[in-house]
């Protein structure tokens, strides 16, 4: 969509985070790194105060929805994904534990709620930004800096990762099936030595 440039002084109206020209009613489109001087009310942004679950409320929640659910990280860790448009990584911290859940088919899926919050980039005009989850957290900031000029839905398992490089090794995919292949080579272990207890009966 291609919009017509002007350079004077006009009459705006902020709604809905934008800004519309009072004149004819259309909404303002910026160019970035482009400098406007404004004059009127104006606030700043609030950072939400977090309240997390406690960790045997929040246990017990994720039970009674599937007991087929783990504990894949703690609250307090670290978690990075990019946003491409700007090839920028955004530091985030978990306020809650993250569970998954592994179905039959090897497949996995995040418990949908976890609280967490971006704490860095280097991205200019970094701001702090709250999610109820970590999809919630990338489409609000994907909102904030990419505006309308991207879809803001991202995979979470391929697009989150444990470590600051950002490569696949490190995606929570990956975490996943460490879970998974960890949990299944303890099953093998447990049969093993029920089957060496029960050999070794036989013999007395």
């Amino acid at each position: 969509m291609k919009y017509s440039k002007t350079e004077e002084i006009i009459n705006c109206k902020a709604m809905y985070g934008h800004l519309y020209n009072i004149d004819d009613g259309k909404r303002i489109v910026f160019d970035d790194n482009s400098s406007w001087e404004l004059k009127g009310e104006y606030g700043q942004p609030k950072e939400e105060t977090l309240k997390p679950k406690d960790i045997d409320v929040l246990k017990r929640e994720v039970e009674r929805e599937d007991t087929n659910y783990r504990e894949l990280f703690k609250r307090g860790t670290k978690l990075y994904f990019i946003l491409m448009k700007h090839l920028k990584i955004f530091e985030i911290e978990l306020f809650e534990e993250l569970y998954v859940r592994f179905d039959q088919k090897n497949k996995y899926s995040i418990y949908p709620n976890c609280l967490c919050q971006t704490i860095y980039s280097d991205i200019p005009f970094f701001e702090v930004i709250s999610g109820r989850s970590l999809l919630e957290l990338y489409r609000k900031t994907s909102v904030l800096y990419n505006g309308m000029k991207t879809s803001h839905t991202t995979y979470v398992l391929k697009n989150f990762y444990t470590d600051r490089s950002c490569r696949e090794s490190y995606s929570l995919r990956m975490a996943c099936e460490k879970i998974y292949r960890d949990e299944r080579i303890e099953k093998v272990r447990a049969s093993l030595k029920e089957k060496l207890e029960e050999l070794n009966k036989l013999k007395i």
